[in-house]
C-alpha cells in the first residue's frame, strides 16, 4: 500500500540566549539526517540582524543540489553571494563544464577565483583574478591571448564583467 502523505521534517532551531534572535535552522528527514526534499536544509542568520547568511542543502545528511549551489553565502548588508560551492552526493562537482567553487568579491559579486570539479576532483587550473592581474594556479597570466580567452570564459559564466 502505497502513502500520499506528504514527507514530514524535524525542525531544529537555535537562538541565542541573549537576544533571542534566531541562529539557525536545520532541518532532518525521518531517519534524522539534514534533508528538506530540495529546500535548503541549514540555513545560517547573522546574529547581529538576524537575516539568513549561509544556505546549505543537503540529501540524506550530505551536501547535495542538481539545480544549482548545494551551498552558498551571502553578505546580509547588500545580498552579494560571496561563495557558492555546487556538491552532488558531497563532493564538488558540475557536469556542464562550468565552475563549481566560485569567489567573489563581496562588495561588488565580481568572481575572483573559479575552480572546476568534477566528482571531487579538479579538472582545471584555479582561476583567479586579483588588483586587475589574472593567475592561473598563482602564476601571473602575462600573454595578451590568454588574457582574452580569460575574459571569455568569466562572462561565458554569467559573471559581471571584469574589464573590457
Amino acid at each position: 500500500m502505497s502513502s500520499n502523505r506528504e514527507e514530514q521534517y524535524i525542525l531544529i532551531q537555535t537562538r541565542s540566549k541573549e537576544s533571542n534572535i534566531l541562529l539557525r535552522e536545520e532541518f532532518r528527514n525521518h531517519a534524522g539526517e539534514r534533508d528538506r526534499g530540495g529546500l535548503p536544509s541549514l540555513i545560517v542568520y547573522d546574529p547581529k540582524t538576524g537575516k539568513p547568511n549561509q544556505f546549505m542543502y543537503h540529501k540524506n545528511g550530505i551536501l547535495h543540489r542538481e539545480d544549482g549551489p548545494a551551498h552558498y553565502q551571502i553578505k546580509v548588508e547588500n545580498n552579494v553571494v560571496f561563495w557558492e560551492g555546487w556538491y552532488q552526493n558531497g563532493e564538488l562537482h558540475r557536469e556542464d563544464g562550468r565552475p563549481s567553487d566560485i569567489y567573489r568579491d563581496e562588495n561588488t559579486g565580481i568572481a575572483f577565483t573559479l575552480e572546476h570539479y568534477f566528482n571531487g576532483e579538479r579538472v582545471t587550473p584555479s582561476l583567479s583574478l586579483w588588483d586587475g592581474a589574472y593567475f592561473v594556479e598563482s602564476e601571473p597570466v602575462d600573454d595578451p591571448t590568454d588574457i582574452k580567452r580569460i575574459k571569455n570564459i568569466i562572462q561565458q559564466y554569467d559573471m559581471p564583467p571584469v574589464y573590457s
